[in-house]
């Protein structure tokens, strides 16, 4: 991977009051801050060690930028189709803050020679900024590198060693980067304003991946006895005592008017998928519930599927689902890391909205202009 340091955009500390309510809207008033002198720009091109504190865990990473012909040329690989929706106000806001407010999230193979220069980093160099946030008890530190032989060798061994790198969340903002670029190659008269992305680079192992649930319009198209009486066609439906997530793979639960259901997916289901080298839940959830019982054609960008990452937990599916008696919940079981490499790597997508990476970055700790 060709690493490539930038000249960061960064937020003046002495300026901002609340940690938690400056960076949680930043991303859609950036443009503003900006004027308003909440941000400075360095004056030399770097890259970033960064290591992020939670109450449990402490993840480490590189940030800097990925060249944008190593995107295109498929080192850097998705795994999940994107939102038209989700494009167009990615676009939007990209085109407005003309900038990136928040790195694509990148995972890579751990490489023993690049945890050792990031800790050496961390024990023996000043920190560049370093942010806390009070609503989670996060803390954010940043390390900058300009032109020193650490920051060198962080180039070579990502030149040498990091073959290729997987999307973990940011999908829809690589979509739009290629989409501007290509935009701009296609008007002789412009050079293109994306020539790299802004990445914040973690190992597999520095990553947890969580579920990614569904709440449905249901009741609007199909009676609740037609859609039961359809979906014990293609799942087994036990009802549950309390609430609860699944607990493997092929196994869902649901929630219908306050009450749980395990949904396990009928083998004559699942013989029918057995050349899938990794048949996914959400796949099928998508096939045989969503568009054959339900009607919805194309996930992608029917108002009627609304999502909710897995940290919010079974409480904000219930919130969500209660706002309406025609919703239905679905509750997914997380897709382990190896799988979604699996899939990646043999050019393959999951259905958008398959997984939920944490820990998840800030908006405007470091910004990219274009």
């Amino acid at each position: 991977m060709k690493l490539l340091p930038f000249k960061a955009v960064y937020p003046n500390l002495d300026l901002i009051a609340s940690s938690d309510s400056f960076f949680g809207t930043v991303k859609s008033q950036f443009v503003d801050y900006k004027k308003s002198g909440f941000f400075k720009k360095s004056e030399s091109e770097s890259i970033f060690v960064y290591r992020l504190k939670t109450k449990s865990t402490i993840h480490i990473g590189i940030v800097g930028c990925t060249d944008i012909q190593d995107i295109i040329n498929e080192k850097v690989l998705k795994h999940e189709n994107t939102l038209a929706p989700k494009e167009q106000q990615m676009m939007n806001l990209m085109l407005q803050n003309q900038a990136m407010v928040k790195p694509v999230l990148l995972a890579y193979d751990r490489v023993a020679e690049l945890d050792e220069l990031m800790n050496t980093v961390i024990r023996t160099k000043d920190v560049f900024l370093e942010v806390n946030f009070e609503a989670n008890g996060e803390k954010h530190s940043l390390w900058a590198l300009n032109d020193d032989p650490i920051s060198n060798e962080i180039i070579r061994l990502f030149r040498k060693k990091v073959k290729r790198s997987y999307i973990a969340d940011g999908h829809h903002r690589v979509k739009t980067a290629i989409l501007l670029h290509q935009t701009d190659k296609k008007n002789e008269m412009m050079d293109t304003r994306l020539k790299s992305v802004l990445s914040l680079y973690f190992s597999w192992d520095d990553l947890n991946i969580y579920d990614y649930n569904r709440c449905v319009e249901i009741f609007q198209t199909v009676s609740p006895l037609q859609f039961l009486v359809e979906l014990s066609h293609v799942c087994k439906i036990t009802k549950l005592k309390s609430k609860r997530k699944p607990k493997k793979k092929h196994e869902m639960t649901m929630l219908i008017y306050g009450e749980w259901y395990r949904l396990v997916w009928k083998k004559k289901i699942l013989n029918q998928h057995k050349d899938h080298a990794v048949l996914f839940d959400t796949f099928l959830l998508n096939e045989y519930v969503l568009k054959k019982i339900v009607g919805i054609e194309n996930v992608r960008d029917d108002f009627r599927v609304k999502y909710l990452d897995g940290v919010v937990g079974i409480p904000g599916l219930e919130e969500l689902v209660a706002k309406s008696e025609n919703r239905v919940g679905f509750c997914m079981f997380p897709i382990p890391f190896e799988h979604i490499k699996a899939v990646a790597d043999q050019g393959q997508t999951l259905p958008p909205k398959s997984t939920w990476f944490e820990p998840r970055v800030k908006n405007g700790l470091l910004v990219k202009e274009f």
